[in-house]
């Protein structure tokens, strides 16, 4: 049967797909590849992509090892920290229940164990704001964390950003002691409060959220959290003739603020330290 003319191009008109909307003066990839030409280069979306979700799941882990001491002007092994306290009476060097003895025998080392989590994919290797647990300490069974006590009975004030003439020590704390700063149990105020009863060391303030660990190196840095939650790192600086251990800011300046007021000048070794895994026979 012979269809007219008209019908067939009327049929064909209202079958056809709608053409493809194209910006005037593009030509289409398949008509570039007719031509011989290149392709056009893909068009970023309108919309802003999802960022991708990383399909590596963070990873929780338990440490267990030595605190290693090691100086910051060579990178040399100073001493592990020593599972005692300093002096315990009046008149000998160092202030009760604080850590600044080191031994070169693992035996006799501080025991530390901590818990951290640690997500694969940050750029970031370090993980702040951690408990360190003792194993081994003097007061195991009455604090059983390690944690900073500020010195304010003696300096004058808390650890401060702004003032080198305040300071902390390394002691034992209990887990209620939080950061921000908390008034709690510690070895130093109790102990001190025996031995030296006129320094009023029960309103020493203690912290033990006071520890950041690097996955990729071991260490283990101090910190201190001020009241407005500020977080402050904290450098280590030794004077062994005296058996004290400073913990501040900036241990350059502590050092020079008390050397300030003349007599026999202080020395300090600055350290840092590394957890330190160490098989004993």
């Amino acid at each position: 049967m012979k269809w007219p003319l008209a019908f067939l191009v009327a049929s064909a008109l209202v079958n056809a797909e709608p053409p493809t909307k194209r910006v005037a003066g593009q030509v289409s990839n398949a008509e570039r590849l007719a031509r011989g030409l290149p392709l056009r280069p893909p068009h970023r979306r309108s919309s802003a992509l999802q960022p991708r979700i990383s399909s590596i799941a963070p990873i929780t882990a338990t440490k267990s090892c030595m605190l290693e001491a090691i100086q910051v002007t060579d990178n040399s092994f100073y001493g592990f920290l020593q599972a005692t306290y300093c002096a315990q009476q009046e008149g000998q060097p160092g202030f009760a229940g604080t850590y600044a003895v080191f031994t070169g025998d693992p035996s006799s080392a501080l025991g530390v164990s901590f818990t951290y989590t640690y997500d694969p994919s940050s750029s970031s290797t370090v993980v702040g704001g951690l408990q360190v647990g003792t194993t081994n300490a003097p007061g195991q069974s009455t604090y059983g964390y390690l944690g900073v006590v500020s010195d304010s009975a003696i300096a004058g004030g808390p650890i401060s950003a702004s003032s080198p003439a305040y300071y902390g020590f390394l002691t034992d704390v209990t887990s209620a002691a939080n950061s921000p700063t908390t008034v709690t149990p510690n070895a130093f105020s109790t102990l001190m409060n025996v031995d030296a009863p006129f320094y009023n060391m029960f309103n020493a303030p203690a912290e033990s959220y006071v520890w950041s660990y690097d996955v990729s190196s071991g260490e283990l840095a101090l910190s201190w959290t001020l009241s407005d939650g500020t977080t402050i790192p904290l450098q280590v600086g030794l004077n062994a003739a005296l058996n004290m251990l400073y913990l501040a800011p900036d241990i350059t300046a502590t050092q020079q603020f008390l050397n300030s007021g003349g007599g026999s000048q202080l020395t300090m070794t600055q350290l840092y330290f590394k957890c330190t895994e160490v098989e004993i026979d």
